[in-house]
């Protein structure tokens, strides 16, 4: 990882680790291979209690740790992240799951975007599938304030090049965010209400109210292992099913046209009883239990880090 302060801004790579070696290492692997000539790669440490923070340590010695000493979720462990990018005079963050791996030209696809559009939005990339390199799991998405979905075209699709390189979006995705720093420090950070889903789509609501934009370059690209730390370390259950019911009662408040408020609400509300219904009637009483927590979370405004224990 060269530094060339002359020539090229500095990039940070911060990828969020919680007791994962083989990801986090695959992640990491990948990211020594980028062509982008001055970047460094902050790997914080949510608490792991598996060992593996040693064993990457080890692995990777010219990656710099931050250990939190406890899980602060995605929000609240990339703010430990961008904080420190931000003290060591960042010119771009990219927030990057550490379930991915990432393209050679990934960093350097971004930034040159990020010139041609003035440096004035944030950008998300192509995310493919990680067993299906060319099948498209997300790229950026239009918000449906009625429903308080998001509608992206390009979803489950094969990449064979038909899409619009740069496109406006009102979202993209967390699993790689391309940050100017100019941006953060006007917007500010990820709110750590969330824990887990929906801060990057908050995110990218403030960077819109602020009068910027959000991109989707399809020019760049990654692959995505897809929810891996959703796996709840209890019973096999997909915690991200709670924190999903949960957070769009948060995401919709905070965003949502008023005059689509109450049909998203009631929306979401009866959607998920019918989802609660669904998994009831197949004696799944723990994820129908999870369903139902984060919807009662949800309406009585219980945020933060919620079901997930240590």
């Amino acid at each position: 990882m060269s530094r060339d302060l002359y020539h090229s801004p500095l990039l940070t790579i911060i990828v969020l680790t919680w007791n994962n070696f083989g990801d986090t290492a695959e992640c990491l692997h990948s990211l020594r291979k980028l062509n982008y000539p001055q970047y460094n790669v902050v790997l914080v440490d949510n608490g792991s209690t598996d060992g593996s923070i040693e064993r990457l340590q080890s692995e990777f010695p010219e990656v710099k740790i931050i250990k939190n000493g406890k899980n602060l979720g995605y929000a609240g462990g990339n703010n430990i992240g961008i904080e420190y990018a931000l003290s060591k005079d960042a010119d771009y963050i990219i927030l990057l799951n550490n379930d991915t791996i990432v393209d050679v030209n990934l960093a350097t696809e971004l930034i040159q975007a990020s010139h041609e559009t003035g440096n004035l939005g944030i950008f998300g990339c192509v995310n493919y599938y990680y067993n299906d390199r060319k099948k498209i799991q997300f790229s950026g998405g239009i918000f449906n304030w009625k429903t308080g979905d998001i509608i992206d075209t390009t979803r489950h699709k094969i990449d064979k090049g038909q899409f619009q390189l740069l496109k406006e979006v009102d979202t993209v995705v967390g699993s790689c965010l391309f940050l100017p720093t100019t941006i953060i420090k006007t917007v500010g950070l990820l709110d750590n209400r969330y824990f887990l889903t929906f801060e990057e789509s908050d995110l990218c609501c403030r960077v819109i109210k602020a009068g910027y934009k959000v991109y989707t370059y399809m020019g760049a690209g990654i692959w995505h292992k897809v929810s891996v730390t959703g796996q709840a370390q209890k019973k096999g259950l997909n915690i991200l099913t709670y924190y999903a019911v949960r957070n769009r009662f948060l995401f919709l408040i905070r965003n949502s046209p008023k005059q689509f408020l109450p049909v998203s609400l009631t929306y979401h509300i009866a959607r998920t009883v019918v989802y609660i219904s669904k998994e009831l009637r197949k004696r799944n009483m723990a994820q129908a239990k999870l369903l139902l927590s984060g919807l009662i979370d949800g309406i009585l405004c219980r945020f933060g880090k919620g079901y997930l224990t240590e």
